[in-house]
């Protein structure tokens, strides 16, 4: 029977239980063996372990043991390093454990050990996972030998492509002190005080077998390989235009996160759409890597009514089951009132008169009556005289105007970028007076990419900070850096 043993832990208000089975198995026989697979069922989802290969070896002979122990120098099967993977076979993208210890002989004293150049694992993701900074040594048993034991250095390791990967040797250099073996109490008491011998050590490769994800993945599928949870709010239903709205979508769970990119979400055309703000926060101290990662958008409303927004769509990969998951969360409508932005920058331009020819005088002026020149011989008759001509001219060209703003959107676009972006940016300096930060650089965000994207135009949506670069880049705008 198994050996039991719990634990509970409280991190991030989740509180956490852990159960360890132990077995101890004595070989009887040297050659290959195999310890098979574990299977445990919780909450009617199925778990399995990978079986574990083991060799087993003759036991070394007691001379070359006394020989050991008789020299001073440390031996190498008195102190070396083992590499422990959790599982030598996974899923592209799925988390392998792996941890360094340190064996050496119950009489020796070890200290200041410290990496010996890089650890490199190609072809897979690394995290470093905590371990003790001064760790207790335990005693225990290797190939029916008793060791003392220290953990060096724990890594999640996630594979980035499919095939025979390996992980590459840990070296590192330690100081050892080896006991003088005598018959005198006091010599052997004393050798407390011996010197201390430097060395180097290696631990062996480790080979890991990598399976390719199965075929036909969801299109909401971005990477993500573990096991998983997804929340999606927005900050405020009711906005006025102009309005900036946050909705934040946070996905966690065990697994790796680190490289998840923003979720695509399809939003109203209604909205201007930013970059999302990326934070990820990642929890370090067990044996699997878990972690959150949140995406906050940020959306500005450029005309009123009430607008459905689409479901946020998440898809992920579960080894232990070997599907594909897909979590949904809806979001609810959002209601905008105001006045349309494209309305406000209308309103910033210079309208034209209500009339454009004015009305025929019926009766002579007062300065008329008053002049004893004779009509002929006043200059202002003649200027009255061009003033048809004048306002003649002036319709046709409103009209032009009006034909090349309607058969030419870009330049049109252009012409309205000015008083547009100045709309924004009295908006934005009323927020100043508020002492309303938030709003203040979403107004003055709005106003710089609305103006950019009038000016070159760009489309009105999912104007990303790389795309607005490239375009400034193509238009000859000079990159400057601070």
């Amino acid at each position: 029977m198994p050996s039991k043993s719990g634990q509970m832990s409280y991190q991030n208000g989740n509180v956490n239980r852990s159960i360890t089975f132990r077995w101890t198995y004595r070989p009887e026989r040297t050659g290959d063996a195999r310890i098979g697979r574990a299977r445990i069922r919780v909450d009617g989802r199925s778990y399995r372990t990978d079986p574990i290969p083991i060799r087993v070896t003759a036991r070394r002979s007691s001379s070359a043991s006394n020989r050991s122990r008789r020299s001073n120098a440390p031996d190498e099967d008195a102190l070396f390093i083992r590499a422990e993977p959790s599982t030598r076979s996974v899923f592209r993208g799925e988390q392998a454990t792996l941890t360094y210890r340190l064996y050496y002989h119950p009489d020796y004293r070890v200290r200041r050990s410290r990496m010996a150049g890089s650890w490199d694992a190609e072809g897979f993701w690394r995290e470093e996972l905590e371990v003790n900074s001064r760790p207790v040594p335990r005693m225990t048993t290797f190939q029916g030998e008793r060791y003392k034991s220290i953990v060096l250095k724990r890594a999640a390791v996630f594979p980035t492509r499919a095939g025979s990967l390996q992980v590459d040797p840990l070296r590192i250099e330690t100081e050892v002190h080896v006991p003088k073996r005598s018959r005198n109490l006091f010599d052997r008491f004393f050798s407390l005080d011996g010197e201390y011998e430097e060395k180097e050590i290696a631990s062996p490769p480790v080979p890991i077998r990598v399976r390719p994800l199965p075929g036909s993945a969801p299109a909401s599928f971005h990477g993500a390989v573990g096991s998983f949870r997804m929340q999606a709010s927005v900050d405020q239903r009711a906005v006025e235009t102009g309005e900036p709205v946050e909705v934040t979508v946070r996905v966690n769970g065990a697994g790796n996160l680190s490289p998840l990119p923003p979720l695509p979400v399809d939003w109203p055309d209604a909205f201007d759409t930013y970059d999302p703000d990326v934070s990820t926060k990642l929890e370090r101290t067990g044996d699997r890597l878990q972690g959150r990662k949140t995406f906050r958008y940020v959306l500005v409303p450029d005309e009123a009514g009430t607008f459905e927004l689409p479901a946020v769509r998440f898809t992920y990969f579960d080894p232990a089951e070997e599907r594909y998951e897909t979590l949904q969360k809806e979001l609810p409508d959002v209601r905008v009132k105001g006045v349309p932005a494209s309305a406000e920058a209308d309103s910033a331009r210079t309208a034209l008169p209500a009339h454009d020819i004015a009305g025929l005088m019926t009766e002579p002026s007062a300065q008329v009556q008053a002049s004893s020149k004779p009509l002929y011989r006043n200059p202002w008759a003649y200027a009255a005289l061009g003033l048809p001509l004048l306002a003649l001219l002036g319709v046709l060209g409103y009209r032009r105007r009006r034909e090349r703003l309607a058969s030419n959107p870009a330049h049109a676009r252009r012409r309205e970028a000015r008083p547009a972006a100045r709309q924004r940016l009295k908006e934005a300096r009323r927020l100043v007076d508020d002492s309303d930060q938030r709003r203040f650089f979403a107004a003055l965000q709005r106003a710089l990419l609305g103006y950019v994207g009038r000016r070159l135009n760009l489309p009105k949506r999912g104007l990303t900070r790389d795309q607005l670069d490239d375009h400034l880049s193509d238009a000859g705008v000079p990159t400057l850096r601070a």
